[in-house]
């Protein structure tokens, strides 16, 4: 997925370890170079994995390319070519193949397992040879200042092919996935922070531990913008360093589709409401009722300026986000580099506001969260959906 395409997706890592090496632009071109991708086109391989500029999807020459380091980012991009053979294919010519062996052995009604195992990877590999590798790009920017990644995928396979590819690159360097709680951490002062950090759950660092541990966090922050979005004006000041100043003003809202869900005996049964809303009346009798809300389409608004993404509340990804149009400083016709360089800057300051804005609310939502009225305050909201408050 393109950093300049319409939507796009963001997976938040944090790179520890011995970062100062990210200053010797040398040692990054050398190791990006290294394990830059190899095409297999004229092989029978199945897969190959490496990195190209951002630029140019076919050149992993990165020493004699030094466009991927742009003031304080990194940005380039995670190819992985694959090849595939359809099951229906594989097996239209894995049965020929075993009658042409029958035919062959006239005393002979059926061919062997250990055989029919050697027929099969032979009309395989035989397959991949005259099967083109479908290729796919993924676009990575990697924050010097703070040490913060953005792998722009949600895909599987991608993000476990990225994580394992950075890991033998960069030596030294170690990725961790940003949970919500690592979020939440780190956007609040020091005392709202013990406040949080005591309501932990998890027993360990480990990132699935800590997204199955702390699902709650998910579940109140967007319960409780649920309810600002219909009670409230749903304006917050900007409490996060960036681009926008701090202390103005932004609205978040939701609208458009909510996942919610509810555990049994019977299994996880989940509602989906698509749509543009009004009164959200199934959602709040979905929540009143104990369901929970796992996912919804958030709304981000400052000036004249628009966002929109989906948000998965136990891991915070930031899916098919839509940012405002980006507009180059500089006329394609007259310098084209200048163009390109001016249009990224562009959609990367709009992907830091989005992060900024966000991490503004969930800010506020976690002084809420730690206050000593949260009782009074949930129970406000309960009874809202319950249709008794007349808040």
């Amino acid at each position: 997925m393109g950093l300049l395409s319409g939507s796009i997706s963001l997976n938040h890592y944090q790179v520890l370890g011995d970062t100062d090496k990210c200053d010797n632009m040398d040692w990054i071109a050398q190791r990006l170079s290294q394990f830059g991708f190899r095409p297999i086109d004229q092989t029978a391989e199945e897969l190959s994995c490496g990195w190209v500029r951002l630029s140019d999807s076919q050149d992993a020459d990165f020493a004699a390319s030094p466009d991927f380091s742009r003031e304080n980012y990194l940005a380039f991009s995670l190819r992985i070519d694959r090849r595939r053979v359809p099951g229906a294919l594989l097996k239209q010519h894995f049965e020929q193949a075993s009658e042409e062996f029958l035919q062959t052995r006239p005393g002979m009604k059926r061919v062997p397992k250990s055989k029919r195992e050697e027929l099969r990877d032979q009309v395989r590999l035989s397959l991949l040879a005259r099967t083109l590798p479908t290729p796919a790009t993924y676009d990575i920017l990697w924050d010097r200042q703070r040490n913060r990644i953005l792998l722009l995928s949600l895909n599987r396979q991608a993000v476990e092919s990225f994580e394992t590819l950075f890991g033998k690159t960069f030596e030294g360097m170690r990725l961790s996935a940003l949970t919500p709680m690592d979020r939440a951490l780190a956007a609040v002062d020091d005392e709202t922070r013990a406040k949080l950090k005591a309501l932990d759950q998890a027993t360990s660092d480990g990132y699935l531990e800590q997204i199955e541990a702390n699902r709650w966090l998910g579940w109140d922050f967007l319960r409780w913008l649920f309810h600002n979005s219909l009670t409230t004006s749903s304006e917050y000041p900007v409490n996060q360093e960036g681009i926008a100043v701090t202390g103005a003003p932004f609205v978040a809202y939701l609208n458009d589709r909510l996942l919610l869900a509810a555990s049994s005996d019977e299994g996880q049964q989940k509602v989906t409401l698509a749509g543009p809303q009004t009164l959200f009346a199934e959602a709040r009798t979905a929540l009143a009722q104990g369901k929970e809300l796992l996912e919804a389409i958030i709304y981000l608004e400052r000036d004249q300026n628009q966002w929109r993404f989906s948000l998965k509340g136990d891991r915070f990804h930031f899916g098919s986000m839509r940012c405002p149009v980006v507009k180059p400083e500089v006329d394609p016709a007259e310098v084209e580099d200048l163009a390109e360089m001016s249009e990224f800057f562009a959609r990367v300051g709009a992907i830091e506001e989005a992060a900024q804005l966000f991490d503004s609310l969930l800010a506020r939502f976690v002084q809420d969260r730690m206050a000593e009225d949260w009782s009074r305050r949930q129970q406000t909201i309960q009874d809202w959906l319950q249709g008794t408050d007349p808040a």
